[in-house]
């Protein structure tokens, strides 16, 4: 039978994996990015929309580009996911604001039909 992780080793592994995309994108070393990537969507968008999950989305705000593909990956699963935006709403602070200026960017031009986390921008003055 599988152990349940705590929330605490989830978080740790959710945040080396940020840190192992980071330094090979910085060795520009794409099979491990890929590898990390992957092991990233494994544990799903609603989990890592979890606002246990705000120390990696810092940690990945600050050592990444605007342009970097992984960012890009973060923003447009949580725009997507279905439990995403209540935490939002719930703890804006939390997250970085390049994160929701990016996101609303996302939503606005790239996902207009997400009407949900729309109308939860607009109601926190982002859109």
């Amino acid at each position: 039978m599988g152990r349940i992780k705590s929330i605490d080793s989830l978080r740790l592994e959710v945040l080396n994996l940020f840190k192992s995309w980071v330094l090979a994108d910085k060795l520009l070393v794409k099979d491990v990015q890929s590898l990390a990537l992957k092991q990233i969507y494994k544990y799903g968008v609603n989990l890592l929309c979890s606002v246990y999950f705000v120390t990696s989305l810092n940690y990945l705000y600050d050592n990444t580009s605007v342009e970097s593909a992984l960012r890009r990956v973060v923003v447009y699963s949580f725009a997507t996911a279905t439990l995403c935006p209540g935490e939002l709403m719930v703890r804006e602070s939390y997250y970085p604001e390049s994160f929701l200026v990016e996101l609303e960017w996302t939503v606005a031009l790239k996902l207009p039909q997400n009407l949900k986390l729309r109308e939860i921008l607009e109601s926190m003055g982002r859109s």
